[in-house]
């Protein structure tokens, strides 16, 4: 699940009732805990390409699949191996991209790095960012003020405090003239143009020239383009008709208040002050109606606001599941939903069950059938499964 959703996002639950019936509370004996990697580490990230990222005494390293040390900790600071390359700096030295047996792979030096996605890593040298490939070449030059990880094929860049859209290639499919743009999810990205700034829409694109002008619109709504930079859903209403259909649930829309990536064909909108949802076809699946929602993960379960302090999972449609009770909760990833209560997490299953008790200090989304837990101070890696 992608940190984004999981840092902006809460609910209140501590309780489960499904299907109307109280269940019992979220409560489960720690020596029942299945640990694959035991919480002795400072930091410990899932597994990617086959190592897991530890950090102890202030040095990042990696374990295999073994959970056995494979490359000891040293490293000031590192990323994730991906196709066989990570990032890391080693002390009082520059930046570096590595493969499994710590070989430095280019001679070039940077001042700062991403790991690779798509077979493409940003770079940044002096104070500008450009992308390389496998090889180390330089593909993309240096050009923009800050780079995000391609994604479906698309990246977005900042330049002059505005964000674009470029292809592998470097191309802008949106000229940087966004005021907030996230990451492409299911062939879509949410992005919003600067309040009371002006946009000159062609042929239901943004920044991209055109033979026929649709017209001008004043904005500062959230919309949807597709990986083309068109605008999803477009139809050639003016601002004041678009913004009415926002009203009826069976009209094709354009602008919302704010809007969450897609996840499992649907994306969570706002309109006003109500959420609901909406399909790829850009129509309402569940009218805007809730106060507060949790979107659909990676799995077809969202939850949203009864009444204060209770909370409906419901599935696409809106039909109502089961109903959850605790601080706080994240969507659901492979099936598990993390939740919070009284400051300490822990894990339901997609019936609302819990998994185990809310006794964590910490805890992330589940990847590869693995959480990452903090348990008394300590991080580690537990293997989750459905009771």
């Amino acid at each position: 699940m992608n940190l984004y959703i999981h840092r902006c996002l809460k609910i209140l639950t501590s309780t489960v009732l499904l299907c109307g019936a109280v269940t019992a509370p979220y409560s489960a004996a720690s020596s029942s805990l299945d640990w694959f990697v035991q919480p002795v580490y400072g930091w410990i990230d899932t597994y990617s390409d086959g190592y897991a990222l530890i950090k102890q005494n202030d040095k990042w390293g990696y374990l295999d699949e073994t959970a056995k040390v494979v490359i000891e900790p040293q490293y000031e600071s590192a990323s994730a191996f991906v196709d066989g390359i990570a990032v890391v700096d080693k002390p009082g030295g520059p930046r570096t991209f590595i493969n499994k047996r710590q070989e430095p792979l280019f001679a070039t030096e940077f001042k700062a790095a991403f790991s690779f996605s798509e077979g493409l890593a940003g770079v940044k040298q002096d104070r500008l960012w450009g992308f390389i490939n496998r090889e180390g070449t330089l593909v993309i030059d240096y050009q923009f003020d800050n780079v995000e990880k391609f994604k479906e094929g698309r990246c977005i860049v900042g330049k002059d405090q505005r964000y674009g859209i470029i292809d592998a290639s470097g191309r802008y499919i949106v000229e940087p003239v966004l005021a907030y743009a996230r990451f492409y999810s299911e062939g879509y990205v949410a992005v919003q143009v600067p309040t009371n700034h002006k946009i000159t829409y062609l042929d239901g694109r943004i920044g991209w020239k055109a033979p026929k002008m649709i017209g001008t619109v004043t904005i500062d709504y959230f919309t949807y383009l597709d990986k083309n930079g068109a605008m999803a859903f477009y139809n050639t209403a003016h601002e004041k008709e678009t913004r009415e259909s926002m009203k009826d649930s069976k009209s094709t829309l354009r602008y919302f208040n704010a809007a969450y990536p897609f996840s499992t064909g649907y994306a969570a909108v706002r309109h006003d002050k109500l959420w609901g949802f909406i399909g790829t076809d850009g129509v309402y699946s569940i009218p805007p109606k809730y106060k507060r929602i949790i979107p659909f993960g990676d799995t077809a379960i969202a939850f949203v606001l009864k009444r204060e302090g209770r909370w409906l999972a419901i599935n696409h449609s809106g039909e109502n599941l089961f109903t959850i009770k605790a601080d706080d909760a994240w969507p659901y990833s492979e099936g598990f939903a993390k939740i919070r209560t009284d400051g300490k997490y822990g894990f339901i299953d997609d019936r609302g069950k819990a998994v185990t008790a809310v006794e964590f200090d910490d805890a992330y989304d589940v990847k590869g059938g693995l959480a990452q837990v903090k348990m008394n101070g300590k991080w580690g890696l537990l293997r989750l499964r459905k009771p």
